[in-house]
């Protein structure tokens, strides 16, 4: 089926993908959104948004209507290494008084996709659910042309001035185009479960560190919390293959973490477990000619440091300055969006060596059990920490020298 395409075709109805057609749609071009699924659906994700993403919702307005459904509110984060004492970092020490940055939120991924793709629907947005992209055409001078087939099975076909890839870390705008390839390094399997029931939780996301790999723990209000593990791939497939049932492979993996299975022996899964695997991604460039990826689609590395939501949120926001510039100039060719490319490095390039560099900690048992007794010891040391990754403060502010030798010394 030929339908007629506007300014913008934008593939992935997640954060990124609907607030980059807010934005644009603001700006006052025509929008169309085309979203695989039919939204509300489970979404693998550990649902904490960083102090930082709250302002970002509001810009986009809908922070109000996500207070009014069920969320969480985040002080900051625990650390469990191994079985050594905890450390925790809190959000408020380093947010020099402003209280926008004193507190994270959760969110159940499908609340905050619905209250999205609605927001994006209500501005003007064309919002196609069911829609699957299969094919993605080369720049032919004038635009780009999108296939696939819709919700009924009909096949469809779109031109567009310019496509946004946001359709996460398996994009398959990236992948068609031959621009993402999978980490050679890093494989990892992620398991995610709403549990109720789980004791002791309070107003701190936690993360749980062992042999194994990782468990995630925050709260989602209430008794709910979004509890999810992350593994080695080729291990966690071993293990599930012996098991022969997620659910099973799931509750035996947590009481691998000394701190935490105790407290889940009458936690109840309530929703889930979904799986999702080939987590980290590098993309070849972020623009191309009528072409620009956002949010996931432009590259992942690890979830321990929870940057994916406020990352799809800013970096749907950059993206919108440059197209609309590049729209309005009816310019929408490489050069004219490399702006974009630079802006998401600067913004993002910082954080990724912190995230790259808490990850080599944390696989080391020594070096990570000597790291978490300095920041038992020196709590500005811990909070600095978390106040990057709740991505208000600097990244320089932990890769400096000064902090890195307080770390080790």
């Amino acid at each position: 089926m030929a339908v007629p395409a506007e300014d913008v075709v934008i593939v992935g109805g997640g954060p990124a993908g609907a607030a980059t057609a807010i934005l644009l749609r603001r700006q006052g071009y025509g929008v169309t959104l085309l979203e695989k699924a039919h939204l509300p659906r489970p979404k693998p994700c550990g649902e904490s948004l960083s102090p930082e993403a709250t302002p970002l919702l509001a810009k986009l307005g809908v922070l109000e209507t996500l207070k009014k459904g069920r969320h969480g509110d985040l002080a900051g984060f625990m650390i469990f290494p191994y079985e050594d004492a905890p450390f925790h970092g809190s959000y408020a020490a380093r947010c020099a008084g402003n209280p926008v940055r004193a507190t994270g939120m959760t969110i159940p991924r499908m609340q905050l996709d619905a209250v999205l793709l609605d927001a994006a629907r209500s501005s003007g947005v064309t919002v196609r659910e069911g829609w699957a992209v299969r094919d993605v055409g080369l720049w032919d001078g004038h635009g780009r042309q999108v296939s696939g087939r819709t919700s009924e099975g009909d096949p469809f076909a779109l031109r567009t001035l310019l496509l946004v890839g946001a359709d996460g870390v398996h994009s398959t705008v990236a992948q068609r185009l031959g621009l993402s390839r999978p980490s050679r390094r890093l494989r990892q399997v992620a398991i995610v479960t709403h549990m109720q029931g789980v004791a002791g939780m309070g107003a701190y996301g936690e993360m749980h560190v062992s042999e194994h790999g990782y468990c995630g723990v925050a709260p989602l209000g209430g008794d709910l919390a979004n509890v999810a593990i992350v593994g080695p791939a080729a291990k966690v497939a071993e293990e599930l293959r012996s098991s022969n049932d997620v659910t099973r492979f799931f509750r035996a993996h947590l009481d691998l973490y000394p701190q935490l299975g105790p407290r889940l022996r009458n936690a109840a899964i309530v929703a889930g477990p979904w799986t999702t695997s080939g987590l980290a991604r590098r993309v070849r460039r972020r623009v191309d000619d009528g072409l620009m990826l956002v949010g996931d689609a432009g590259g992942y590395y690890d979830p321990f440091t929870g940057e994916g939501m406020y990352r799809g949120l800013r970096s749907a926001e950059l993206a919108a300055e440059v197209a609309g510039t590049a729209l309005g100039q009816g310019d929408t060719q490489a050069p004219a969006l490399q702006r974009y490319a630079a802006g998401y490095r600067k913004q993002f390039a910082p954080k990724r060596l912190v995230e790259i560099i808490v990850h080599e900690v944390t696989i080391r048992r020594p070096l990570f059990e000597h790291v978490s007794v300095r920041l038992r010891q020196r709590q500005h040391l811990a909070d600095a920490l978390i106040g990057v990754t709740g991505d208000f403060l600097s990244p320089y502010e932990v890769l400096s020298p000064w902090y890195l030798t307080r770390l080790v010394v």
